[in-house]
């Protein structure tokens, strides 16, 4: 599950349609329904109900639960990317512990 995949679900909630997400994000529609498609595999159920006749984003049980829950769950993916992300970059601090490392006996002293 990614970020992207997560903020396109719930943008099609508020929006009401693939139609009107794919617009707004300027991507092909297909690819909207491929990013929830994806997702839904991923969590072991459906978000949304399909049909013939459906125009309109319609949620599941499940998909209301995970859209209450897809904020919070977007904040922490932000996190985890920052602290990623903060790692990498240089003239950042690392996070704080103790580095353990070993050095024959004669070393000691300098080293103290």
């Amino acid at each position: 599950m990614n970020k992207s995949q997560v903020e396109i679900f719930m943008l099609m909630v508020r929006e009401g349609s693939v139609h009107f997400v794919s617009q707004r994000l300027s991507i092909a529609p297909s690819l909207i329904t491929t990013s929830v498609c994806a997702l839904e595999n991923e969590l072991g159920f459906n978000l949304i109900k399909r049909g013939r006749n459906i125009r309109k984003v319609i949620l599941t049980e499940k998909g209301h639960a995970f859209y209450r829950l897809a904020p919070e769950l977007l904040r922490l993916l932000n996190a985890i990317a920052d602290i990623r992300a903060g790692i990498k970059q240089p003239g950042k601090s690392f996070p704080p512990g103790k580095i353990i490392s070993s050095a024959p006996r004669k070393y000691w002293a300098i080293l103290k």
